[in-house]
């Protein structure tokens, strides 16, 4: 009888211990991990050029229908053709994400094309609007983490629940009825009648007076040159912003900060099935959070600046990570309370950053400069569903792990400028002159302070 139970006691902490079986899993799951994510990287290549050939609207709408092949992981009992799977759907649906977020961007801001500043997301005028769009982009995923969420706790099966998450992409044909081509993709193909057509349609929609027979009257160079896309031709090349130490400070700070918040944010969303309570309440309740800190993220850059609300931003994150792990297990409302702050918190800084480092690069090599941070970003997401391995180290690994990223992040963006009310940089070589005209100044002012505590008989 003792045997018995002696044995059934090792076959349980067999269970618990990081074996051989339990590392061939992690391998393989993070094998698929890595998969996906490459692939979703390519697009950050690559979609440009695609959006550029066909437009926005028919490759959205590709994309997202075709996400519906994800229905035949559910037919599948074998895992390499499940990882195949997985692949195609990834080829097909990554260029989503990058097309609806030009298409926001375009759609937000065309109300100001009347003072030539039609530019993509983060190259236009209208300051505040650059985090706006990147916001509402933001509150599409949120909704469906948190719609996910309900679905999982109705639906536990997870066959079944594939066949319901893949089901309503087979809806977004209707977005051919519906979804309007960027106008200025439409100006720059030279489909001027049809971007005439977008124009006013936006226009009349909100409410907008413009001189509408200005608009009928002007040709395609004439609509080019009032909104100013001849500006956006690229004559430098990342060679020349490898020269600059400036630019290269600023790509490699703003590259880990983006990695360091895409980490925090997938692991905390992971790891909030491990907490205590049911697992699909904190999921859904890690996917609420989300909304006031991206509200909190628009407010507060747009009023107090971008440096100052990240810099603070990840590191109240940081310490809130650590802090969930602080209490004895008896006060599992303080850790949870803490947990779920820490990822209102670092909500704000995933969408907020994302708005700040594109504000950082010069408009000549900015779509390079934010291909590399978007790729050391992903790593991010390839190391996120691995993060709870470190539990079987110590259960407060993953926490403080999430708490030291954040902070040497907020670190650093303190060695980077105030974007805030600032026009973005066309060339690396602004950057350099703006830069060397800064310490001009605070060596005039310093020079001068110097000056006032030198005695007149010293003079």
């Amino acid at each position: 009888m003792d045997a018995t139970k002696n044995d059934e006691t090792e076959i349980c902490d067999t269970m618990e211990r990081l074996g051989t079986f339990q590392r061939i899993q992690y391998v393989f799951s993070f094998f698929a991990t890595v998969l996906v994510t490459i692939t979703h990287i390519n697009y950050v290549f690559v979609a440009g050029e695609i959006n550029y050939r066909f437009g926005r609207k028919p490759i959205f709408i590709f994309c997202l229908v075709g996400s519906c092949i994800g229905h035949f992981k559910a037919f599948t009992s074998d895992y390499y053709i499940y990882v195949v799977i997985e692949l195609i759907e990834a080829v097909i649906t990554g260029g989503a994400y990058t097309t609806i977020y030009g298409d926001l961007t375009n759609i937000i801001n065309v109300n100001v094309w009347m003072d030539g500043c039609l530019f993509e997301v983060m190259e236009i005028g209208g300051k505040k609007n650059r985090l706006l769009a990147g916001v509402i982009y933001a509150f599409g995923i949120y909704t469906g983490e948190s719609v996910f969420a309900v679905m999982a706790m109705y639906v536990p099966y997870w066959k079944n629940l594939i066949k319901v998450i893949y089901t309503p992409p087979i809806f977004i044909i209707s977005y051919v009825y519906f979804l309007k081509e960027s106008p200025r993709w439409q100006i720059v193909s030279g489909k001027t009648e049809c971007a005439k057509e977008t124009l006013l349609l936006i226009s009349k929609a909100n409410k907008v007076n413009i001189n509408k027979d200005k608009l009928i009257n002007m040709n395609g160079e004439e609509l080019k040159k009032e909104f100013k896309i001849d500006n956006c031709q690229q004559k430098e090349t990342f060679r020349d912003a490898m020269k600059s130490r400036e630019i290269m400070k600023r790509l490699v700070i703003g590259s880990f900060a983006r990695f360091a918040a895409c980490l925090v944010y997938y692991g905390l969303i992971i790891n909030s099935v491990s907490l205590p309570g049911n697992k699909y309440t904190n999921f859904f309740l890690s996917s609420l959070m989300s909304y006031p800190g991206d509200l909190m993220a628009l407010y507060l850059m747009n009023n107090v600046g971008r440096k100052l609300t990240l810099v603070y931003g990840y590191i109240i994150c940081g310490l809130l990570c650590v802090a969930s792990v602080c209490f004895p297990d008896d006060y599992t409302w303080v850790n949870t309370a803490f947990f779920l702050v820490s990822k209102m918190v670092v909500s704000g800084c995933f969408i907020g950053v994302v708005t700040y480092t594109i504000e950082l690069y010069p408009t000549s090599v900015r779509g390079t400069l934010i291909g590399i941070s978007a790729l050391v970003a992903s790593i991010g997401n390839i190391l996120a569903p691995l993060t709870p391995i470190m539990k079987t180290f110590s259960p407060v690994l993953p926490s403080l792990t999430f708490g030291a990223l954040a902070v040497i992040a907020g670190l650093l963006i303190t060695m980077t400028p105030e974007t805030k009310d600032s026009a973005l940089m066309d060339t690396v070589e602004q950057v350099e002159r703006e830069i060397n005209l800064q310490n001009t100044k605070k060596k005039d002012i310093k020079g001068h302070i110097n000056e006032s505590f030198v005695s007149k008989d010293e003079v």
